[in-house]
């Protein structure tokens, strides 16, 4: 199963991306940062970064995909959290990937970012 969400702010999308990953990094003793990736186009920047966490409950790992886009002032945050699940078979989870994605939502929304899709 995946989670997803779509947030809008207008802020600066390379302080967003260090936010970002800084809250997220430090927000749990398993949350690391596996993949990161920034370009510049003229005034435009986008920034892809991967994060994993591991939840003991369930003995497995889950994964953050976040992508910041900037296109004159508007930034665009997409994020989407996969896996966590159990089974080889069967797509049974906790709700790991909600709640990572649901972390996003909680760095960003304060600062001022409202979700647009889920």
């Amino acid at each position: 199963m995946m989670a997803n969400a779509t947030l809008k702010g207008t802020r600066n999308a390379r302080n967003i991306a260090s936010l970002l990953e800084s809250e997220i990094t430090n927000s749990g003793i398993t949350n690391e940062m596996v993949y990161k990736v920034q370009r510049n186009f003229g005034t435009d920047s986008i920034c892809l970064m991967v994060f994993e966490k591991f939840y003991y409950r369930n003995g497995s790992r889950a994964s953050l995909t976040v992508l910041v886009s900037e296109q004159s002032d508007q930034v665009t945050v997409d994020v989407t959290g996969s896996g966590g699940g159990q089974h080889i078979f069967f797509k049974f989870n906790f709700g790991a990937e909600s709640n990572f994605v649901q972390l996003v939502k909680n760095i960003l929304i304060p600062k001022g970012f409202r979700v647009v899709s889920e």
